[in-house]
């Protein structure tokens, strides 16, 4: 999978591959979209960017920004008689990341051994049609995770505490 592509008016190193729609939840579903690989209940519905009622390479598309709207840091330290207190706070805003990690914890296909609990309780079958998670299969597949797309897309905002020292002076 190669998730990032770096094109002249997109971010440099902006992520790149198929908009999930959703999860397919019926045969009739899936005759009635556009024509899809590996396309059943339960798997991936991509988006057809190019309307040409059929999902292949062109209709890849940017899905998410690896960089930041902005960084900061925030230094503080104060004394109180022989007291004293510093701390460094760091973080980022308003970029993406991509979780590959999920290939491994929501598909049994790669690591059978790893499966995250979320991923198996909200998996999708026929009694839980709601799941937010593709049915889970030993073989991968286009329809879910052999292809770069935006179920692999999270938030990557944080706030750390990267110090934190308090002190007495004798």
């Amino acid at each position: 999978i190669t998730p990032t592509r770096n094109q002249e008016g997109h971010p440099v190193g902006a992520f790149f591959g198929y908009k999930v729609l959703g999860i397919f939840q019926s045969a009739d579903e899936v005759a009635k979209a556009p024509t899809q690989t590996d396309a059943a209940p339960g798997l991936f519905k991509y988006q057809d960017v190019n309307n040409d009622g059929k999902i292949d390479a062109s209709d890849r598309t940017f899905i998410g920004d690896p960089n930041p709207d902005f960084t900061y840091g925030l230094n503080i330290g104060f004394n109180y008689k022989s007291f004293d207190f510093s701390t460094f706070f760091f973080g980022m805003q308003g970029n993406d990341v991509f979780n590959n990690t999920k290939t491994f914890t929501d598909f049994p296909d790669f690591f059978k051994g790893g499966l995250r609990r979320e991923a198996a309780l909200n998996s999708w079958t026929p009694t839980n049609p709601g799941g937010t998670v593709p049915k889970l299969r030993t073989t991968g597949g286009f329809s879910s995770d052999a292809v770069a797309n935006s179920y692999f897309i999270s938030k990557g905002s944080y706030l750390r505490n990267k110090q934190m020292q308090i002190g007495y002076a004798l």
